[in-house]
C-alpha cells in the first residue's frame, strides 16, 4: 500500500529528495492502517457476541481510498 499522502514526499520541505524521511511516512500510515483494521475486527467480534453471534471464517476489510466510493 502507498502512502495517501501528496505524491511529493519524496521531497522535503527544502525540496531535496528524501528517501528515509518518504520511508519513514509509509512505514507510519501503514501501522496507522493495521491498527485501525484491527480495532475494527475488534469492533465486530464485539458487536457480533453482543448480539449472540460469533464470526466464524475469515472477511477482509479493504481500505477505501480517497475519491473511490
Amino acid at each position: 500500500m502507498a502512502s495517501s499522502r501528496s505524491p511529493d514526499i519524496n521531497y522535503n520541505a527544502s525540496g531535496y529528495l528524501d528517501l528515509t524521511a518518504r520511508d519513514a511516512i509509509i512505514k507510519a500510515d501503514r501501522m496507522l492502517s493495521r491498527k485501525r483494521k484491527k480495532q475494527l475486527e475488534d469492533k465486530l467480534h464485539e458487536i457480533a457476541h453482543e448480539n449472540g453471534f460469533f464470526i466464524s471464517g475469515e472477511f477482509t476489510l479493504v481500505e477505501i481510498e480517497e475519491g473511490d466510493e
